[in-house]
């Protein structure tokens, strides 16, 4: 955004070319930054009035009128059969009010949101491994989180994926020894353990805590949405799929947390045991 700013003339012309960036999403829901700044013409960090309105603009494109360009059936199957929200969003490209009873809003997240990371005291990773391999198995949910000396807490990255355990098992190498990672907190309700066996399998050498979800998803999951509330997280850069998962988990609807969500939930309880505001919290 910022080079646009530049004189560019048209080839073979003194007509000068018009300066125009384009962005293009599925709508993430009402709340998002693309909907304040495209559709309410409001400035996303304090939305206050665009100062030049009419330099925003959008428009519409629908599966159905790129149908000639689609396989045969996706608009009529796989999209047709999503869930009605889902379906909504990436099926009619509607703006969505956040989900109703959701423990995360995109305004909880969007506000503190940053771009530099800073020096950190301790670098975890949360792993919620899927026990199978095939096409239809969940996703193995990988999310590097760490703790300045602030005491306030950051998400670094999301890596989480579908595959095998030695691909979900490389992956967190990777990601170990890219931040310099103190420990991985690795969920064993369903691989017990197996899968800190597997991990040392592909890094003999790594720090594995294991954790076993005696308690509730929604138990584990609200101290950490209140710490959001508090502004003491922050997401460095935007992971959609993460954000997406955390939006659109209501406990009194779903009946299992995604495992984007789970691997988040494992590295920020282990990041924020025994703070104050974790206290406080669940007191």
């Amino acid at each position: 955004m910022t080079r646009l700013a530049q004189k560019v003339k048209i080839l073979g012309s003194e007509e000068l070319l018009p300066n125009k960036a384009y962005f293009d999403c599925n709508p993430p829901g009402k709340s998002h930054w693309s909907y304040k700044l495209f559709i309410q013409k409001a400035e996303p960090e304090n939305n206050t009035a665009l100062l030049f309105p009419d330099y925003y603009d959008s428009m519409l494109m629908n599966p159905g009128s790129n149908r000639e360009n689609l396989a045969d059936g996706y608009i009529e199957t796989t999209l047709a059969e999503l869930p009605e929200r889902q379906r909504q969003r990436f099926l009619e490209g509607n703006w969505l009010d956040d989900m109703e009873g959701a423990l995360w809003k995109r305004e909880m997240i969007d506000r503190f949101r940053i771009i530099n990371a800073p020096e950190f005291q301790r670098v975890v990773i949360g792993v919620d491994p899927a026990v199978t391999a095939t096409p239809g198995s969940d996703e193995t949910g990988i999310v590097v989180a760490g703790r300045d000396r602030k005491g306030e807490y950051h998400i670094l990255s999301d890596v989480s994926l579908k595959g095998t355990p030695l691909e979900w098992a490389r992956a967190v190498e990777h990601e170990y020894k890219r931040w310099n990672a103190d420990r991985v907190i690795c969920e064993t309700n369903n691989g017990g353990d197996l899968v800190a066996a597997n991990l040392r399998n592909v890094c003999r050498d790594i720090s594995c805590k294991s954790v076993n979800a005696a308690r509730g998803k929604i138990i584990r999951a609200e101290p950490i949405a209140a710490l959001y509330e508090l502004g003491k997280v922050h997401h460095i850069g935007r992971f959609p799929k993460l954000e997406d998962q955390l939006c659109g988990y209501n406990p009194a609807l779903n009946q299992s947390s995604p495992d984007r969500l789970d691997a988040l939930v494992w590295a920020l309880s282990e990041l924020s045991a025994g703070s104050s505001e974790c206290r406080a919290i669940m007191a």
